[in-house]
């Protein structure tokens, strides 16, 4: 992928996508509702899924 860190924002969090993602140097996994401005300022790199972008705007809203 060629990024020095990633945060991946996703809607829920299963074990399988714990246990692989903390194999991976440099990204961090959080749900919606833990995702705070420091994370998402930290990493150069954000990425949503759709599900944690719905739930976010409802937390918003």
């Amino acid at each position: 992928m060629g990024l020095e860190s990633v945060l991946l924002v996703t809607d829920s969090l299963d074990d399988n996508l714990a246990l692989a993602s903390r194999n991976l140097p440099n990204v961090l996994v959080l749900e919606a509702q833990q995702a705070d401005p420091v994370s998402l300022v930290r990493f150069p790199k954000v990425i949503f899924t759709k599900g944690a972008v719905a739930k976010i705007e409802e937390m918003l809203a």
